[in-house]
């Protein structure tokens, strides 16, 4: 009796589990939802009043300024450059931005990066100049470092 039970509770277990489930929109209420800053407009989504979407045009599509490159900042030698709604309104409800990075011949990401305390006190030991860097030190702090951590 036990077995009939546990077989019968898995055939069902398995029906269920392998029956198709078809979740999606196939008739989405909303393909486009271009952001303006228009307080007559009548929809709000995501934060954006959405324009109607009959006076959508191509250049809510586009942002310009992505092909040229960035000024690199001087400290760490990268330069970002985003988009988002604010200059592409056609991202609106996409939940999507664009960003694009031009770093400099060693450039660093500037970043959360956890820094072992060994890179002071490594064999061989890591160039002056390259720790001055990176770490935004002088020759001084450098050091004093050396000394803390060998």
């Amino acid at each position: 009796m036990n077995m009939r039970w546990f077989i019968t509770s898995l055939v069902i277990t398995a029906f269920f589990c392998n029956s198709p489930v078809y979740v999606y929109d196939n008739n989405p209420l909303q393909d486009i939802c271009v952001a303006v800053n228009d307080s007559q407009a009548s929809v709000f989504v995501n934060g954006k009043i959405c324009k109607d979407p009959k006076l959508a045009t191509a250049d809510d599509f586009f942002a310009s300024g992505l092909n040229v490159s960035g000024n690199a900042v001087p400290v760490v030698g990268v330069a970002a450059t985003f988009v988002d709604v604010s200059k592409m309104p056609g991202l609106n409800t996409l939940g999507m931005s664009i960003a694009r990075f031009d770093w400099e011949p060693q450039g660093q990401n500037p970043g959360l990066v956890m820094i072992p305390r060994s890179i002071f006190a490594s064999e061989p030991p890591v160039p002056d100049d390259i720790l001055a860097k990176g770490f935004q030190l002088d020759e001084t702090q450098i050091a004093e470092l050396r000394k803390k951590f060998s």
